[in-house]
Order: structure tokens, then sequence, then C-alpha cells
């Protein structure tokens, strides 16, 4: 498994803060990508963002998963969530037991994935 994109702290695992493929990795001869799933889109301060603009809020020390998490600084419009996927589809019909709501959750996941054949 190779991790592409790292949290911006220990305060930012939520997947709004992510954008795109987080990690790869190759299991019985396929690719498997974990990645961003919905678009992710919230309103702070009366302004509405989405995608890579809410991983800057982050990254300016703006927003965290604090605010995520409680909803009291941001309205969510659309969650996001990271997704196991193969060449860009869900692995299972049942998608929500491949859909994870932050990094570690998701990465220990497509590591115990990639690993279980």
């Amino acid at each position: 498994m190779k991790i592409v994109q790292q949290p911006i702290s220990g305060n930012h695992e939520s997947a709004m803060f992510f954008d795109g493929v987080v990690a790869t990795g190759e299991k019985d001869g396929k690719k498997y990508t974990l990645k961003t799933w919905q678009t992710g889109e919230l309103n702070y301060n009366g302004k509405d963002y989405s995608e890579g603009q809410i991983r800057q809020l982050g990254q300016m020390g703006i927003l965290d998963d604090t605010d995520i998490d409680e909803e009291e600084t941001v309205d969510i419009y659309v969650d996001r969530f990271l997704a196991i996927t193969e060449e860009g589809q869900e692995v299972d019909d049942e998608i929500q037991e491949n859909v994870f709501n932050d990094f570690e959750e998701a990465i220990e996941a497509f590591e115990n994935f990639l690993n279980n054949k």
C-alpha cells in the first residue's frame, strides 16, 4: 500500500479534509484505490466551500475535525467519505462496508482489505 495523501495534522482526520486519491494498492493482480467519495460541501461564515477548498480551510487552520464533528461553526450540505474502489467503482454492492469517515479508520480497513484474500 502506498499512502499518497496525509492528514494536514492530527486534528484533520475527517474525510472532508481530503481531496482525491489517498492511497493505492494491489490485491490478486488488481489495482485498488482509497479515495474521496462524494463532493463534500459545507457552509462556513456564510460562504459555501467544496472539495479542495475545504482542505485549504484546514491548511490555514480555520477548520478542523471538531468543526466537522460538532457542526456548530459549519453547516454540512454533502458529507464526504473515503471509499475503497477498483478502477473507479466501489468494491462491493454494499457500499457501506467500504466507506469510512476518517483517515485512520480508512487506512486500517484498506490495509486489511489488501492483505485478506
